[in-house]
């Protein structure tokens, strides 16, 4: 009877073993799309991007990466309001403190 029970838990460890390694290759797989999904969608655009930038200076006006680093930079600078229920004062009409 021991030895039937024994088998069991080493055909339970066995199963076990099979559905981590099952589920390790699942995600390593989604992890390799999501990767190559993200890479097609940067080659994507570098070009179109590439096009715009040069659209663009054309113009006169800065290249979207340099708009787009220095929102990025000015964002780490600046704390988030957006937690804080008050609104920007900046952004209501001025009124005069006489009315």
């Amino acid at each position: 009877m021991s030895d039937r029970k024994a088998e069991l838990e080493r055909k339970k460890a066995r199963l076990q073993a099979l559905r981590e390694e099952k589920d390790r290759r699942r995600r390593e797989k989604e992890l390799k799309d999501v990767e190559e999904a993200a890479n097609r969608v940067i080659l994507g655009t570098e070009g179109d991007r590439k096009e715009l930038d040069e659209m663009l200076s054309s113009l006169g006006v800065a290249p979207v990466s340099d708009i787009l680093s220095s929102i990025s930079s000015a964002n780490s600078l600046t704390p988030d309001h957006s937690h804080n229920h008050t609104p920007d004062t900046s952004l209501l009409p001025h009124s005069s403190p006489n009315k």
